[in-house]
C-alpha cells in the first residue's frame, strides 16, 4: 500500500478512508467534496469515481438497534509507519550503499582505464623492444660470421707465418753456416797476408846485409806518384780501383831476377816459397 495521498503526493495527514477503500488526507478530501462539482449530500472518488454519501443521518431519531449499521461514509484510518520507517531507513542504508558501490565501480572504471592504457603502452613496448631483439640478433650473427671469418683468416695467416718463420730459420741456419765458413776462409787468408808480410820483411833485412853475395830487387808497383809495396796491397783493397792499366803492364813486363839459392832455402824452411813466389810475381 502507497503511503502517499494521490491528491497533495505526499506523507499522508489523518488519512481518511471512503468506501471504495482509497484513502486520503482528511483536508484533501474535505476539500475535494466541497468543491462546487460536487451536490453537497453525494460525492465521487477522485479514483475510481465511485459514489458516496457525504450527509449522515441523526442517530439519535433511530433505534439503537440500527446504530451498528450506520456508519459514516468518512473514516479515518490509524496506519503503523514504524514499520515503514524500518523499511525507509533499510532503503537508505541500501541507497548509501548503492552509491558507495557506484563510486567504488567508477573508481575501478578509472583505473582499469588507465590499467587499458599502461597494458596497451607497454604492449608498444615490448613489440618495439622485441623487433630491437631481432635486430640485434641479425647485428650479432653477422658480427659472429665476421669473427669467425677472421678468427679462420688469422689461424690461416698464423699457419703462413709458422711455414715462413720455419724457412727463414732454416736459412738463417744455412747463412750462419756459410757465415762460419767465410769467417774461417777469412782467417786464413788473413794468415796467409800476415805470412807473406813477414817473408817481405825477411826479404827487406837480406837487401840491408854487407855480407850477402845477391840481392833481389823487388819489383814495385806505382799508381800514380805513389809506390805500392807487395805488403800493403792487401790492407788498400779499395785502391784498386783508381790503379793505372799502362803502369801496372809496364811494370809486369819488366824481367825478374831469378831467386838466390839461399833465399830459396830460407823459403824452404820456412814453408812459405809458394806464397813468396806469387809476391814477388806481383
Amino acid at each position: 500500500m502507497a503511503l502517499n495521498c494521490s491528491i497533495c503526493l505526499s506523507r499522508f495527514s489523518h488519512p481518511t478512508s471512503l468506501p471504495c477503500g482509497h484513502i486520503y488526507c482528511k483536508k484533501c478530501i474535505v476539500e475535494y467534496v466541497n468543491s462546487p462539482s460536487n451536490d453537497g449530500l453525494d460525492a465521487s472518488c477522485p479514483e475510481c469515481r465511485a459514489t458516496f454519501q457525504t450527509a449522515m443521518p441523526d442517530l439519535t431519531y433511530l433505534p439503537k438497534k440500527y446504530h451498528a449499521f450506520i456508519a459514516p461514509a468518512l473514516r479515518r484510518v490509524y496506519i503503523d509507519f514504524s514499520a515503514h520507517h524500518e523499511l525507509e531507513k533499510r532503503l537508505r542504508t541500501a541507497e548509501k550503499r548503492l552509491e558507495s558501490r557506484k563510486a567504488m565501480e567508477e573508481s575501478l572504471l578509472t583505473r582499469c582505464e588507465g590499467l587499458t592504457a599502461a597494458l596497451d603502452e607497454h604492449r608498444r613496448g615490448e613489440a618495439e623492444a622485441n623487433a630491437t631483439l631481432e635486430e640485434l640478433r641479425e647485428k650479432l650473427d653477422e658480427v659472429e660470421e665476421d669473427y669467425l671469418g677472421t678468427i679462420e683468416e688469422m689461424r690461416r695467416r698464423n699457419m703462413e707465418l709458422e711455414a715462413e718463420k720455419r724457412q727463414l730459420a732454416l736459412k738463417c741456419a744455412r747463412m750462419t753456416k756459410d757465415a762460419g765458413v767465410m769467417q774461417s776462409k777469412i782467417d786464413k787468408l788473413e794468415r796467409e797476408r800476415f805470412a807473406g808480410h813477414d817473408l817481405d820483411v825477411s826479404f827487406d833485412s837480406d837487401a840491408s846485409d854487407p855480407t850477402s853475395t845477391y840481392v833481389m830487387k823487388r819489383p814495385t808497383l806505382y799508381f800514380g806518384s805513389s809506390r805500392l809495396r807487395p805488403s800493403t796491397v792487401g790492407n788498400n783493397n779499395n785502391s784498386h780501383h783508381n790503379v793505372n792499366s799502362d803502369s801496372i803492364s809496364a811494370e809486369s813486363s819488366r824481367r825478374i831476377k831469378p831467386l838466390p839459392k839461399r833465399v830459396h832455402r830460407i823459403e824452404s824452411g820456412s814453408g812459405l816459397s809458394a806464397s813468396g813466389s806469387k809476391r814477388a810475381r806481383i
